[in-house]
């Protein structure tokens, strides 16, 4: 899948995603999905530019249960959207986190093997589960939730 920036781009992809495919529908269940375009909503871009906001996700969702179908995917997207937020905010108030240590600052004793990092990063593992998903991110800028469980340095 490839993103383009943009309003009517991202407009397309909610409207592709909960009215014309119905995917949401079925989200709980494909959302830990690793390929392809359809087993996540995939509005992270958008949301991270300002081109979509969690209040217009909100809205659709809702309106999607009242004229659709209210299940535990509709909850799901609701509750990932929520928990992007508390992310989002939570970096506002103690900075980057994403440093050793934690946004607590938490003591521990991480490889400095460079060798090491750079097989990680470059997707050079031999674990070809962890080598997709980095191979994924560096080609597309993109890793699939389940990716970010599996692939932590």
């Amino acid at each position: 899948m490839r993103f383009f920036g943009g309003e009517s781009t991202t407009l397309a992809r909610v409207n592709e995603y909960f009215w014309k495919k119905d995917l949401i529908r079925i989200y709980k269940e494909i959302r830990n999905g690793m390929l392809g375009p359809d087993y996540s909503t995939k509005f992270s871009p958008w949301l991270a530019f300002g081109c979509l906001s969690p209040r217009f996700v909100h809205e659709e969702v809702k309106r999607y249960e009242k004229e659709k179908l209210a299940n535990d995917s509709t909850y799901w997207v609701l509750f990932e959207m929520i928990w992007r937020d508390y992310f989002r905010f939570l970096t506002i108030k103690y900075g980057n986190f994403f440093q050793i240590g934690g946004p607590r600052k938490v003591e521990s004793k991480w490889s400095q093997d460079r060798a090491l990092f750079e097989s990680w990063r470059d997707g050079c593992t031999g674990y070809p589960l962890i080598d997709a998903n980095m191979k994924e991110l560096s080609t597309t800028g993109f890793m699939s939730n389940r990716g970010r469980h599996v692939c932590p340095y």
